[in-house]
C-alpha cells in the first residue's frame, strides 16, 4: 500500500512483509513482518551513494592453497568523478576460505585490503541447479 506523499517526489509505503522459512529441523514456518518504508521516486538528492556501474565476478576454489585470483576491472574516470563496482566472489561448493584482497590500479599502484575470512555456504538446492546449469 503506498500512502500520501511525505515530500515531493517521495512516499510512504507500508505493509505487511510476510515469507516461509524451512527451519533446520525441516519444519516449514510462515512468518510476518510489518513494513513502513520511505521511497523516493526522483532523482538522487545530494551526498546520495553513486550506483554501481559494473560488477565483476571472482570464483574461488572450494579446495586448495596459496593460489590467486586475478579479476581484471576496466574503470576510467576524470578528474573529480566518482565511480563504484561490485565485486562477487563464489566457489562452487560450500567451502571456508581465509584471503587477502588487493586492487592493482594506474599501472602499478597497490591498495591493500587487508585480510578477508569468507564463509561460503551453498544448500543442497542451490548446488543441484548449479551443477544442471553448468553440466558435469
Amino acid at each position: 500500500m503506498i500512502g500520501p506523499f511525505a515530500e515531493d517526489g517521495m512516499a510512504v509505503v507500508a505493509g505487511i512483509l510476510e515469507y516461509s522459512q524451512t527451519d533446520p529441523d525441516g519444519a516449514c514456518t510462515r512468518h510476518s513482518n510489518p513494513l513502513r518504508a520511505l521511497v523516493s521516486f526522483g532523482e538522487s538528492g545530494a551526498g546520495a551513494p553513486v550506483p554501481p556501474s559494473y560488477t565483476y565476478r571472482a570464483r574461488l576454489r572450494a579446495d586448495g592453497r596459496d593460489y590467486r585470483v586475478s579479476v581484471p576491472i576496466s574503470q576510467a574516470l576524470a578528474a573529480g568523478e566518482a565511480d563504484r563496482f561490485l565485486l562477487t566472489i563464489a566457489a562452487d561448493r560450500s567451502s571456508v576460505h581465509d584471503l587477502t584482497l588487493a586492487l592493482l590500479y594506474n599501472d602499478g599502484e597497490r591498495l591493500d585490503c587487508g585480510a578477508v575470512g569468507l564463509e561460503l555456504f551453498i544448500s543442497t538446492e542451490d548446488a543441484y541447479w548449479q551443477s544442471r546449469l553448468n553440466g558435469p
